[in-house]
């Protein structure tokens, strides 16, 4: 597994340095032509990171660690950073999202399953569902905003409520109490996606 993952970090690094995926996620043909500090990839790596803090410390603790400095320093303005975060696409996340997920189907011989079904742990905590500006960018942009049909499962847990969300509809197949189990294999991804963002 170790393999792999050093695998998928050394296909997201050439990725972000070949020149045509570079092109195709910046917005202007002027965008990351120079050799600066907050290059394409520097860019998209600094993006993925965890942030927790202001841009500005973010930025200055971000390239202490990629410089190996001990003190922290500002490498980069937060002015710096949006003027090159403006020229970046929302296409190129997408693009590494699907290089990474192909990858994975292709050399992870033994990915887990749960009843035939690959499963996604997503923790949310919030959902707007009124006709706010955020739907009418999903419009501007062609995206669809056709209702999705999806099952609310109740998990009881000793202090408290989880309400799951799914898209298996039989109750016959998949009864509400096969959720409880289900609902705790997932603490070992978010405890691992801790420790990445760490």
């Amino acid at each position: 597994m170790e393999k792999s993952l050093n695998n998928i970090f050394l296909l997201i690094n050439n990725t972000l340095s070949d020149l045509s995926f570079i092109d195709k996620h910046r917005l202007s043909n002027t965008a990351f032509i120079r050799n600066r500090s907050l290059n394409f990839s520097t860019l998209i790596l600094y993006l993925l990171n965890f942030r927790k803090h202001s841009n500005q410390v973010e930025l200055d603790q971000f390239f202490k660690a990629i410089n190996h400095k001990k003190e922290a320093s500002q490498w980069i303005t937060k002015s710096a950073f949006f003027q090159s975060r403006k020229q970046l696409s929302h296409t190129a996340f997408i693009g590494l999202n699907q290089l990474v997920i192909d990858y994975a189907y292709q050399h992870f011989e033994q990915l887990k399953l749960w009843k035939g079904f690959r499963l996604c742990a997503i923790d949310g905590t919030s959902i707007r569902l009124l006709n706010t500006p955020s739907i009418k960018t999903c419009i501007e942009k062609r995206l669809s905003i056709a209702p999705i049909k999806l099952r609310l499962v109740r998990v009881d847990l000793p202090n408290e409520v989880e309400v799951l969300i799914t898209n298996l509809m039989d109750t016959g197949l998949y009864e509400a109490s096969l959720f409880k189990s289900l609902y705790h294999v997932r603490w070992g991804v978010e405890e691992n996606y801790k420790r990445l963002k760490q």
